[in-house]
């Protein structure tokens, strides 16, 4: 059987399309963190829904791992989301079958085409893939590659938003922004670019900020969950300091992305926004009281990459979307 996949390996998040027979879309995501295979592993994976034992190249890893390592590289160009990405194929085909996958990249590496072939080439590795999942050997084929630039999705999601107009997409992940600006759909280079102001980097300062103010020393996966709105066990008056700080940074990171934005020659005050990524639902209200009527937030942001490569990938194989 012949699928069509496209996989949107974040640093926090893989989001993973697929495109059934009936044209209909299948919708998934999982953490984006790898660990090898320890005593724990199978408890670890009793306990969570979204962990998977993946075997590939003679080692075992336990992906979507919530103690698993995620990746720094800007490039992406690494082993983590080289197994995750495989893993999401496997998770989605029979063995046997073939594949025709579109997957993303930041903007930088998509922009200069030998970092963009090695990319692919190091990523979807051409021909036969041979990968155990939870106990199941998939032999697929990758028949057919393609690799898009993150913050486009939105364009090929939503064309009539970018039809005569100044567009500016800020597409916020886990570790950076991509930016692109468009000019009546087409992209205006040198004002596209990638900045640092992440989800990762967001929670690095309220982590910081916060260790200073209560006196503690948080780890990482603590501040995500008082980031998420979980303060069930802390008291009433330390809630108000932690709110008050995840605000104080909320606030801060859309300024800094302005700033950088305003740095690349947008005119933020005169275009159409579009903020997208799963970061963007997090700082939604906010996005929403600082550029009002301007700005689009899709309701699955998170998805908008991901959904709009899959429209780009049919597009190019002439499959109707």
């Amino acid at each position: 059987m012949e699928r069509i996949i496209v996989v949107d390996c974040g640093k926090l998040e893989t989001k993973v399309v697929v495109r059934n027979q009936d044209g209909s879309l299948k919708k998934a995501k999982f953490p984006t963190k790898i660990a090898e295979a320890n005593e724990l592993t199978a408890v670890n994976k009793s306990m969570a829904g979204d962990l998977h034992i993946v075997e590939y190249g003679g080692v075992t890893y336990s992906v979507g791992d919530p103690d698993g390592t995620t990746s720094d590289s800007n490039s992406k160009k690494d082993m983590v989301h080289k197994i995750v990405t495989l893993a999401a194929i496997a998770m989605n085909v029979g063995s046997g079958d073939t594949v025709k996958v579109a997957i993303g990249c930041p903007l930088s590496v998509f922009m200069d085409q030998e970092l963009r072939e090695e990319y692919l080439d190091y990523i979807l590795p051409k021909g036969q893939v041979e990968i155990v999942v939870d106990g199941a050997v998939k032999r697929f084929y990758i028949t057919y590659r393609m690799c898009l630039a993150e913050s486009l999705g939105a364009m090929y999601l939503f064309p009539e938003r970018f039809k005569d107009s100044v567009v500016g997409v800020v597409d916020i992940g886990g570790l950076n922004i991509n930016c692109s600006y468009f000019n009546n759909m087409k992209l205006v280079a040198d004002s596209c670019f990638t900045d640092k102001y992440g989800m990762r980097h967001i929670l690095g300062k309220v982590r910081s900020r916060l260790n200073q103010t209560l006196d503690v020393q948080l780890k990482m996966f603590e501040v995500e969950h008082f980031v998420n709105g979980d303060f069930s066990y802390v008291s009433e008056e330390t809630e108000g300091k932690i709110r008050g700080v995840i605000e104080a940074e909320f606030e801060k990171n859309l300024q800094d992305i302005e700033k950088a934005c305003k740095d690349n020659s947008w005119n933020v005050g005169l275009c159409r926004l579009i903020f997208i990524g799963g970061t963007a639902q997090v700082l939604k209200e906010k996005i929403t009281k600082r550029y009002g009527k301007r700005v689009t937030i899709p309701e699955e942001s998170e998805y908008v990459n991901a959904e709009g490569f899959m429209r780009g990938l049919c597009m190019k194989l002439r499959i109707g979307v």
